[in-house]
């Protein structure tokens, strides 16, 4: 499982977030996030993961981050912080 929340956003701009997730063996899942900005994504493998939450407000931005489930861990913490800006790059 991969779970996390995000912040940096105002409550009109959480409402509008979505989340992908890929991974190892072709895993990809797309979540929205709950009106507290917390998601959970089931399935994915040990291994390399990818997050990516998408804005879809006046101003459509993404920010994506790697992280890793450890092979004899279930799960995976990946919070995405859009204050930060290094890693968040406009949308489309």
């Amino acid at each position: 499982m991969i779970f996390g929340k995000v912040t940096g956003l105002s409550p009109a701009e959480i409402a509008t977030v979505r989340v992908h997730a890929s991974g190892a063996n072709g895993f990809n899942a797309l979540r929205r996030f709950d009106p507290s900005g917390s998601y959970e994504i089931d399935g994915a493998p040990p291994g390399a993961v990818n997050v990516t939450g998408f804005v879809r407000s006046t101003e459509s931005r993404s920010l994506t981050k790697a992280a890793e489930i450890a092979e004899d861990a279930t799960w995976a913490e990946v919070d995405l912080d859009f204050l930060r800006r290094e890693h968040a790059a406009p949308g489309p």
